[in-house]
């Protein structure tokens, strides 16, 4: 009975973990998507107050972090990595992993210049 029960709660949480298509209101905050067809994947670890949407717009891939009670920003291509890879670094903040997704984020992206970027999540994260 266990081993059912992981196996329908993994289920489960990987179909709340995936990617979806833009809502009408998605193109609000991302206006310069240019596919017939962008997805999204929101991930949030509200125990931290710490969250990532990634975007998937054709061949572009782009991973949105924010972070703390401020919304410090940093954006980061994520175009060399998988389908696959990004749902796993949804899945580690929804599972309260975000540090880890954090550190494989900008270990595996190059950073874009807008925001605050990076080096103030990192601040933010030292502060916890």
């Amino acid at each position: 009975m266990r081993n059912i029960r992981k196996l329908v709660e993994s289920k489960l949480l990987c179909e709340a973990v995936s990617f979806r298509d833009f809502e009408k209101e998605d193109y609000y905050g991302y206006a310069g998507v240019e596919s017939d067809s962008p997805k999204i994947l929101q991930a949030r670890d509200s125990g931290i107050n710490f969250a990532v949407d990634i975007i998937i717009d054709g061949a572009n891939k782009e991973i949105d972090v924010y972070a703390g009670d401020d919304m410090l920003n940093a954006v980061f291509d994520a175009s060399k990595l998988s389908k696959d890879d990004l749902i796993h670094f949804g899945q580690l903040v929804e599972d309260g992993k975000s540090k880890d997704a954090w550190e494989l984020i900008k270990s595996n992206c190059e950073e874009m210049p807008v925001n605050e970027g990076a080096e103030a999540i990192d601040a933010w994260f030292e502060g916890k």
